[in-house]
């Protein structure tokens, strides 16, 4: 797997929460908690949103903060932001707007950047084209006439 720790992801949150890096700030069962929301707000995501970061998540369990992420390193950001959000109402508090503000930014970068596009197939009865869908070999095929290419 690429990417970087899950432990960064969630020292980034931390730290837009408000608490310092150092790690007695944070207790074990916080780190587990946000871990346990950075898994299921990536799985909503995926499954919701459509967009599929490649995040690598735990077979077994929560998984470790010391495991690979997979994340790109352009989503770490806004994953971080977003888990922020979702961590800070438990410290009893809210983000400040300047971190929502540029949550918001970040959040319409990673749509435009990762959201799966669905397949659509055209409705029956709609027209194709000039020739309504039939092509023959010919109308592709360029007839030279001395130097010039002429195509019909």
């Amino acid at each position: 797997m690429s990417g970087v720790k899950k432990r960064v992801i969630l020292a980034m949150a931390f730290e837009d929460c408000g608490l310092g890096s150092f790690d007695f700030d944070i207790t074990p069962e916080e780190t587990a908690s946000a871990l346990r929301k950075l898994e299921a707000m990536l799985a909503e995501w995926r499954d919701g949103w459509g967009v599929d970061l490649g995040y690598a998540f735990s077979t077994t369990g929560q998984g470790l903060p010391e495991d690979d992420s997979g994340l790109p390193m352009a989503a770490n950001g806004v994953v971080a932001q977003h888990l922020a959000l979702r961590i800070k109402p438990g410290l009893g508090e809210t983000l400040s707007p300047d971190v929502k503000a540029a949550m918001a930014r970040s959040w319409a970068i990673l749509l435009a950047s990762y959201a799966r596009v669905p397949s659509m197939t055209l409705r029956p009865g709609t027209p194709l084209g000039v020739r309504q869908g039939r092509r023959d070999i010919n109308d592709l095929t360029p007839v030279i006439e001395g130097q010039t290419v002429v195509v019909q």
